[in-house]
């Protein structure tokens, strides 16, 4: 997980909620080659991918992560 951390924070960078602009389609498109290591259905894939990174950063949610992601902007 500790290498995956960086990509990740890239791919939620371009999520509609860290700035309000969609990504047509980029954001999914990275999650979903990331997860590439989970079982399960694409969305379940990317769900757990999250779960895992939500623990390894300290956050508890979507909303959290991406608020730690505008902290560390600053």
């Amino acid at each position: 997980m500790k290498n995956l951390i960086p990509q990740i924070e890239i791919a939620l960078k371009l999520h509609i909620s860290y700035n309000n602009i969609p990504s047509n389609g980029k954001y999914l498109e990275i999650m979903d080659r990331l997860a590439y290591g989970y079982s399960g259905a694409p969305g379940i894939k990317v769900s757990n991918l999250l779960d895992d990174y939500y623990k390894a950063v300290g956050v508890k949610n979507l909303n959290e992560a991406l608020n730690r992601l505008k902290t560390l902007k600053k």
